[in-house]
């Protein structure tokens, strides 16, 4: 029964370790041979930095693409010396450093207390019940390029949005990526970040839409 319990507090402490890490910001630091990454006053590998900037889908987007530069770094490191590995370095350093940027913007904002309620409606605010309520796309927008339009006009009508536009990512063939909009509004406190909002498309690279993500007005996803 003891074994049990002790078991039980391990499991307990991991979990808010693992919570704790999700929430709080990454430090970015310069050392002599490259870049260190630290949380809670401990270096992160390249996984850690994948699995905490999971909860972000624009973070983990960069951060995969700084993993795959890692690999290829060390591998032709490995196959044919330092020099041949140092480009992947640099781009693996970039976009981590994106990702880190990213993540810690969307955590300050929803560990920053008092948090505002963006579901509620404000006296000065025009429309924004109607921006809240009709963020995603629906079967009654008859495809996306509608729900587009509908989308334009409720943010350009909407005062605390500061500004938006819509975004289109091609892969190298040409191909759609992805789209969606990006919005800096005064819903939440930092009203400096562009905020990935309302429902985005995601395409393979042979053109065919793969998935759609909902994001409400904090970037965060809506399932």
């Amino acid at each position: 029964m003891k074994r049990i319990f002790t078991v039980g507090l391990f499991l307990l402490s991991s979990l808010q370790l693992f919570t704790q890490n999700q929430s709080d910001s990454i430090e970015v630091k310069k050392v002599f041979l490259g870049t260190r990454f630290r949380q809670n006053g401990k270096n992160l590998t390249v996984y850690q930095l994948m699995d905490i900037t999971r909860t972000n889908a624009e973070a983990y987007k960069e951060m995969k693409i700084a993993r795959n530069n890692y690999n290829a770094a060390v591998a032709f490191t490995i196959a044919g010396g330092i020099l041949l590995g140092i480009p992947f370095s640099i781009a693996f350093t970039k976009h981590a450093k994106n990702a880190v940027r990213i993540y810690n913007a969307s955590a300050k904002i929803k560990n920053s207390e008092p948090q505002k309620d963006i579901t509620s409606a404000s006296n000065d605010v025009k429309h924004s019940v109607d921006l809240l309520s009709v963020l995603y796309y629906t079967s009654a927008d008859s495809g996306y390029q509608n729900y587009s339009a509908r989308m334009q006009s409720l943010l350009k009508q909407d005062i605390k949005i500061i500004s938006y536009e819509f975004r289109e990512y091609k892969y190298r063939n040409g191909k759609l990526k992805s789209r969606g909009f990006k919005a800096k509004h005064k819903y939440g406190i930092n009203d400096e970040y562009s905020y990935t909002i309302g429902t985005w498309e995601y395409y393979t690279k042979e053109g065919v839409l793969e998935k759609t993500i909902n994001y409400n007005l904090r970037e965060e996803i809506v399932k």
